[in-house]
């Protein structure tokens, strides 16, 4: 309902961007080697991010730093083929998750454990977070990329589009 020339930007108190308006949806964006998402959501915090799916130096110590019993063992239990999706896989969720909140990485997602999600068939899933509702969608936006999005709530409609040749 605004002309693009009358928004306003600013960040909350943990440095998140945000549009300075009442009732302003909120939004993230994540990109990486050529490809972009955003994601929008009506007033509650979200949060999305996409990785290119690649080898990581040391995983071990960012496993043991960031991630939850439950979840290093789903990522050893994956096939060594697999180790760098399932890897990238737990990286997304958290990540997405930590830029919701706007706390970062470092706030302890160690003693949060996603294992529920990554396990799950479905690509949707509910639950609950320090007291709070929220919904984790996986996302396999192309073969090499994988990706995630945190929405505080209880999500009930997502629409999407592709964009292709943006200049």
């Amino acid at each position: 309902g605004m002309p693009a020339d009358a928004l306003a930007f600013d960040v909350d108190a943990l440095g998140k961007p945000c549009l300075r308006h009442a009732g302003a949806p909120s939004f993230n964006l994540s990109h990486t080697r050529g490809l972009a998402l955003v994601a929008v959501s009506a007033g509650a915090a979200v949060g999305v991010d996409v990785e290119y799916v690649r080898g990581v130096m040391r995983p071990e110590k960012i496993l043991e730093r960031f991630f939850s019993p439950d979840e290093r063992e789903y990522y050893h239990s994956s096939p060594d083929i697999m180790k760098n999706r399932s890897f990238m896989s737990l990286w997304t969720i958290k990540e997405a998750y930590s830029k919701a909140v706007g706390t970062g990485f470092s706030s302890g997602l160690k003693d949060l454990d996603f294992s529920p999600v990554i396990k799950s068939p479905d690509v949707s899933s509910r639950l609950e977070i320090l007291n709070e509702r929220w919904t984790i969608l996986r996302l396999d936006p192309e073969n090499d990329y994988i990706g995630a999005l945190a929405n505080r709530g209880e999500v009930t409609e997502i629409i999407h589009f592709i964009a292709d040749n943006m200049q």
